[in-house]
């Protein structure tokens, strides 16, 4: 798949055609860079954790989180093993 932004920052097909199937998934389910920091969260995902709707994890707009930015956003009986297997990323994809 091609990158989801153009060179001019502006979303691109493939782009477009991910974040249309993700929403229309009846269940939540997000994506991250690299890093492990989350770039997008479906509709579904981002009404539930009460997300405005201009939020950039509404649009896939990268904003340099962090690996464990996100957690918080977890139930806490998640925290914990959500932090233990991110942590098995490799350190240069964890951003440390």
């Amino acid at each position: 798949m091609k990158g989801l932004f153009g060179p001019s920052g502006r979303q691109t097909a493939d782009g477009e055609q991910l974040h249309a199937t993700l929403n229309a998934v009846p269940a939540h389910t997000w994506y991250a860079a690299s890093s492990g920091g989350l770039t997008f969260v479906n509709r579904r995902t981002a009404d539930y954790l009460g997300l405005p709707g201009d939020h950039p994890l509404r649009f896939g707009i990268d904003i340099g989180a962090r690996w464990d930015a996100h957690i918080r956003m977890l139930h806490p009986d998640d925290h914990e093993e959500t932090r233990k297997s991110l942590v098995n990323l490799p350190a240069h994809r964890r951003g440390r």
